[in-house]
């Protein structure tokens, strides 16, 4: 993916015969590539329903992870000075990060424990899409959805 961009050159010259000073333009076309721009995608309010994602705190708590998360790798990392972070920031308590912790890990949602997970990128992926592919080829995550 590339962007064109013309540049008008001008040349100068001197005219060995005459002593003139001459000049010629020429239209040059450079092409830039483009990095496409770092983004990321998830579809909480659309799959929650699938989910059984009933909780307006775990709802909350994944958002915040989804914004959270390492780039290119979905990683999150909640140590106890940042779920004392987040139990401020969300209005949860402790207990109820735990709680609904456990709640996205069930619903397959997230996977890890003891302050490192990781979100399914099979819902969520802040990073680029080569390395999407390849966590998902090393990692075997799935989601099993009840209707």
């Amino acid at each position: 993916m590339g962007q064109n961009f013309s540049q008008l050159v001008v040349k100068e010259y001197v005219d060995t015969e005459t002593g003139e000073i001459l000049s010629y333009e020429s239209q040059k076309t450079f092409t830039q590539k483009i990095e496409k721009d770092r983004f990321y995608i998830t579809y909480i309010d659309f799959i929650a329903p699938f989910f059984k994602l009933k909780s307006a705190k775990a709802k909350d708590l994944l958002i915040w992870m989804c914004n959270n998360a390492e780039f290119n790798t979905g990683r999150v990392l909640m140590p106890t000075e940042v779920r004392d972070k987040i139990s401020k920031e969300l209005d949860i308590s402790p207990n109820g990060i735990t709680n609904n912790l456990k709640a996205l890990k069930d619903l397959n949602l997230i996977s890890g424990q003891k302050g490192t997970f990781t979100i399914n990128p099979k819902i969520f992926w802040k990073g680029d899409e080569k390395a999407r592919k390849a966590f998902m080829n090393e990692k075997e995550i799935q989601i099993k959805f009840s209707i």
